[in-house]
């Protein structure tokens, strides 16, 4: 009897106390939706739960669209420790979206790997007025112009290596890159992990392993990253590059250093079967 009594409170301990602690979900409220100048600018009210760490990304689609056909505009990792505040996040108008009224949903997942654009997390949607029409020479390099100063850590990505732009991929195949990375400036006392975002022109790829833990001043590291090739990115050629810390989580953010090219376009085409394959799947 003893034994029944202290397991039934041991469990009524774990429903109290524990489960929720995993399950909160955060609260999202969109504001300042806007785009000038092919820039689409967001701010994210987040109210977070705890213990759980997850991503919050957010998605462009028609009004009521399909949300399989939704486009990854950015993406945030948050942790468990993510305190309550706003989160300021841009995009480039994705490729070939003409002017009209769309809709943007931010959209949150607890895990280790990103929410698609329709799985059933906490959510919010808020309609946005392009003005400008996608195009695949305007990027996200516009939003890094200004020089990079500050007493706090500052990253920079040296080499990026396995990336060959002469051969062909499709869309919804993978990439590896490997980078190079040194933190320049001060050590990076935040124990959260550095986020690296990959473009394809205007396109935002979708990220598999896209972060490194954060670096001690001069230190040095290696990493194999890994990201998607959305399958609704349009079929031709992109510039492909990297942008370590494009918010400036973690230090000053500069095109010198946060930003690294590779020389050459991509080109993102299907196969024709009557064709000898180059491409890389």
């Amino acid at each position: 009897m003893k034994y029944i009594l202290v397991s039934g409170i041991l469990a009524l301990f774990c429903i109290l106390f524990v489960t929720p602690t995993l399950a909160v979900p955060v609260n999202l409220t969109l504001s300042g939706v806007s785009e000038q100048g092919g820039y689409i600018t967001i701010d994210i009210l987040l109210s977070p739960g705890t213990g759980t760490d997850g991503y919050l990304t957010l998605w462009f689609n028609k009004p009521a669209g399909d949300c399989k056909d939704a486009r990854l505009l950015s993406w945030k990792h948050l942790t468990g420790e993510t305190k309550e505040g706003t989160v300021h996040m841009e995009s480039a108008v994705p490729v070939d979206i003409t002017p009209g009224t769309y809709e943007i949903t931010a959209l949150y997942g607890a895990g280790t790997s990103l929410p698609s654009s329709c799985d059933q997390g906490v959510s919010s949607k808020s309609p946005v007025t392009i003005s400008t029409p996608g195009q695949a020479g305007h990027d996200m390099a516009g939003r890094l112009a200004g020089a990079g100063t500050g007493s706090g850590p500052q990253y920079k990505i040296d080499a990026i290596s396995g990336i060959d732009t002469a051969i062909r991929v499709e869309p919804g195949s993978p990439i590896q890159p490997g980078v190079t990375i040194k933190n320049t400036g001060a050590d990076d006392t935040s124990g959260e992990q550095v986020e690296v975002h990959a473009f394809l022109g205007g396109n935002e790829l979708i990220p598999l392993h896209a972060s490194i833990a954060p670096l001690k001043a001069g230190e040095v590291k290696d990493e194999s990253l890994s990201f998607t090739i959305p399958g609704y990115i349009p079929q031709q050629g992109y510039p492909f590059f990297l942008i370590i810390d494009p918010r400036g989580d973690h230090g000053a953010v500069d095109s010198a250093s946060n930003l690294k090219r590779t020389g050459g376009k991509m080109s993102v085409s299907i196969e024709d079967p009557g064709v000898g394959c180059g491409c890389h799947q």
